[in-house]
This record gives structure tokens, sequence and C-alpha cells, in this order.
């Protein structure tokens, strides 16, 4: 048998692009800042509003658990801080997250204005927990199972 030849290095590109194309955040700023300004305007009330309001909510909610569920995949086996920014993070700007949460906001606002109730701070207080869980839950659950892998 003759000798293998040594293998020749291989360069494979390194992902740059840290930054968010300029085009998406022209896109979406603008959509989300007039979602959120018709929201708090609005002054009409019914139904309709309603639903579409809790639909705002539940598509700002799934986008956003969208941008944390990636964020916990980009940190597997790392613990990620509660008050300070993940240990990898690739994007600059994450428009999931920049989309979700103030969509989130954009129809709990829409939901109690448009409902027209008595008791606003039940819709508020619900809305507001249900913020603090999205945000807060995925973490936990993360930084558990994280460490029950360095224990064992």
């Amino acid at each position: 048998m003759e000798p293998l030849e040594p293998m020749r290095p291989v360069s494979v590109a390194v992902d740059t692009l840290t930054k968010t194309p300029l085009w998406k955040l022209v896109v979406l700023y603008p959509a989300v800042t007039s979602v959120f300004m018709f929201a708090a305007l609005t002054t009409r009330t019914g139904i309709g509003l309603v639903v579409l309001g809790l639909v705002i909510f539940a598509v700002g909610a799934s986008t956003y658990a969208m941008s944390e569920r990636r964020m916990l995949r980009e940190n597997s086996g790392v613990r990620v801080p509660y008050f300070a920014g993940p240990p990898v993070a690739p994007r600059h700007v994450d428009l999931l997250a920049a989309a979700g949460m103030p969509l989130l906001t954009s129809g709990a606002v829409l939901t109690v204005r448009a409902s027209d109730t008595e008791r606003p701070w039940v819709f508020i207080s619900v809305f507001v927990i249900a913020m603090v869980l999205a945000i807060t839950v995925p973490m936990v659950v993360h930084n558990v199972r994280v460490k029950r892998t360095e224990s064992a």
C-alpha cells in the first residue's frame, strides 16, 4: 500500500452576517409602530376589535416564543442570564423579538380598549402576567436543564 497524501487545508467561509439587513428593519419598524398606534389611539369598540386584539396578541406571543426558542437553541449547554444578553448572540437585532413583544403589547392594548369594560384592570393583569410568563418561563426551564446536565 502506498502512503496517503496529506490532506489539503480547507477554508470555510465564516458567517460574518451579524447585522440585520436594512430593508427588513425599514419594513418592520413602521409596520409594528402602525399597529401599536392603531391599538393605542382607536376609540372604536366591539367584538370585532376584541378578536383582532386577541389575534395580534397571539401572533406577537408566537413570534416572541420563536425568538426565545431560537436564542435558547443557540445557547444550548450554556446558562442564559435573566437580566443580561445571552452569551451567544449572532444577530445584532433579533427581528422576531423586535416584532413579537410590540405586537404582544399592541394586542393587549387593543383588546382592553375595544372591550369597553368597566374593569380594565382584569384584562391588564391577565396580559401582564402572560407577557412576564412568555419572557421568563422558557429561560427558567432552559437554565434548570443546563444545571441538571452540569451536575450529572
